[in-house]
């Protein structure tokens, strides 16, 4: 028992820095992207613009509360799991609805399911960690 909790916390510190380094690839892609072109997709409807820029920015404010969270508050963890995987969770669905809406795209969003995936991977480590591990409890300090 003691070896898989071991295993399982050295998955979960490894795939909580790789989403770390991987939110900061995808903020700065986004920021390149609204520097260079105001161009993006909304679940199938194409942004120009003003709204694209909106949303490019929503997007790279996003990834960069979730980064600072991540980093700077390791208490929070759980938080920081669930706030990640509901981010790309969410992108991962604006993907796939684009694709959906657009019958003439069909390349499949491999990157933003891939990135799903790796915070869906970190969701199920750090939940099956917190169940092996004893709750902390007051009656215990005493």
């Amino acid at each position: 028992m003691m070896n898989t909790k071991r295993i399982l916390e050295t998955a979960e510190t490894l795939l909580f820095v790789v989403l770390i380094l991987l939110l900061v690839m995808s903020a700065f892609i986004w920021f390149f992207v609204f520097c260079i072109d105001w161009e993006d997709w909304f679940f199938g409807v194409k942004l120009d613009g003003l709204p694209a820029g909106m949303y490019l920015s929503a997007k790279t404010a996003g990834a960069i509360i979730i980064i600072y969270s991540m980093a700077h508050y390791p208490k929070y963890r759980r938080q920081s799991v669930i706030s990640v995987f509901a981010f790309y969770g969410f992108l991962c669905l604006d993907s796939i609805g684009t694709l959906l809406r657009n019958p003439h795209d069909t390349d499949y969003p491999q990157l933003m399911t891939g990135l799903f995936c790796l915070a869906m991977l970190l969701f199920i480590v750090h939940g099956t960690l917190s169940l092996i591990q004893p709750q902390d409890s007051d009656e215990s300090r005493t």
